[in-house]
């Protein structure tokens, strides 16, 4: 077996989030909560035309999420055994939203590294399919809710135009609407996921749906 793979952690944690929680969670992902460099993840990641960067050790992943140089949420990512090399490298597919694995960290979830094993089946690990699969339901609708924010202002601002205060308030008003509400859902357990917020600057993305079980 693998070890109780993404097994569960202790408690669960307040619904609340702070950028302390937030870098604790990014360093339990990168490492894969294991002490030893050595036996540590290495991490790719693709950069914005789409081209795969890496492998880079945790500690290099650490230090760039703390200077905020992994403060997308959106950007893609993928945590490999260090063992992994060419040609059995982790297809684009494999790669997930980064938010979305610090949200499920944070939720109690373990990390655990994708293997050569999985990458020659061709078969991203079931709670990383799940996780990715909500993840992907979640922008799209996170898209969504911007591009109508986005026409409200327009409509404000066609109808009449504003002061610098005032405009300085519309400017706000998307963030504030999708600011983060709930986050007492795991992506990889929610069956039903309504996407209500998001915060790029903690790097966490957050989903409402049915209450939690247990």
């Amino acid at each position: 077996g693998r070890g109780g793979r993404g097994g569960r952690g202790g408690g669960r944690g307040g619904g609340g989030s702070s950028e302390a929680d937030v870098l604790e969670a990014a360093v339990k992902l990168f490492t894969g909560e294991v002490d030893l460099g050595t036996e540590q993840p290495m991490w790719r990641y693709m950069d914005f035309e789409g081209a795969i960067q890496g492998p880079f050790p945790a500690k290099s992943m650490i230090e760039w999420f703390q200077a905020g140089y992994l403060s997308d949420s959106a950007i893609q990512v993928c945590g490999t055994e260090r063992k992994v090399s060419a040609p059995n490298l982790p297809p684009p597919d494999f790669y997930m939203p980064l938010g979305a694995l610090i949200f499920w960290v944070r939720r109690g979830h373990r990390f655990t590294a994708i293997t050569v094993a999985d990458i020659q089946s061709k078969n991203l690990p079931q709670e990383l399919a799940t996780l990715k699969e909500s993840a992907a339901k979640a922008f799209e609708g996170v898209t969504k809710e911007k591009e109508k924010a986005m026409e409200k202002l327009e409509e404000k601002t066609e109808k009449a135009p504003p002061s610098e205060d005032a405009k300085k308030v519309a400017r706000a008003e998307p963030e504030r609407t999708l600011s983060v509400k709930r986050s007492d859902v795991s992506w990889a357990e929610a069956d039903e996921a309504d996407i209500i917020g998001f915060s790029d600057t903690v790097a966490m993305l957050s989903l409402a749906s049915e209450s939690e079980r247990g």
